[in-house]
């Protein structure tokens, strides 16, 4: 199960390489998928991912994480979780994704109010937030021209944001909540 604002209509296939399932979703929501601040095209696919289930407090979740080739590719940034953190993905401009694991809560939220362009719907600037089954430990993110895939604990939290920043979020920092 994916958290974010923007993940729609997932569709599966079976029998990839190795007998492998894989699944990939539209990128957008159709509260403002008409109105995104883009030309040519209406948002995209999310990366290709790989569903499985897991149990934990007695219950079965459906997580899922990134295709294995996605690995080595550089395309994403893994890092180590510690307790509560806050992860700050930001540009040049001063636009910002932050990203906040509450360990106490035990939730995940993302919050992209403040991510360049959001004014062209008052549907869009809502913050994410999932329910965590497992402490978190690791997150992998995928940052793309306008979107955000977060995968915690190897895809057991999953959250899928579209974002409009003006230049590339090519800044991370990393604080200890």
């Amino acid at each position: 199960q994916d958290y974010g604002k923007d993940h729609y209509a997932a569709v599966s296939f079976a029998h990839a390489p190795n007998g492998r399932h894989t699944m990939i979703a539209w990128m957008s929501n159709w509260g403002y998928a008409n109105n995104v601040p883009t030309m040519q095209f209406r948002s995209a696919n999310t990366i290709a991912r790989e569903p499985f289930l897991y149990s934990a407090n007695g219950k079965i979740y459906l997580g899922s994480r990134p295709s294995p080739e996605y690995d080595n590719a550089g395309l994403d940034k893994s890092i180590k979780i510690n307790g509560s953190s806050i992860i700050t993905l930001s540009n040049q401009n001063g636009e910002e994704v932050v990203i906040t694991y509450d360990q106490t809560a035990m939730t995940l939220s993302c919050d992209r109010s403040k991510s360049g362009l959001t004014d062209f719907s008052s549907n869009f600037n809502n913050i994410a937030t999932a329910p965590v089954q497992r402490k978190i430990t690791s997150m992998r993110i995928f940052i793309g021209n306008s979107s955000v895939e977060i995968f915690a604990n190897n895809g057991g939290v999953c959250m899928t944001s579209l974002v409009f920043p003006t230049s590339p979020l090519d800044k991370w920092t990393i604080v200890k909540k």
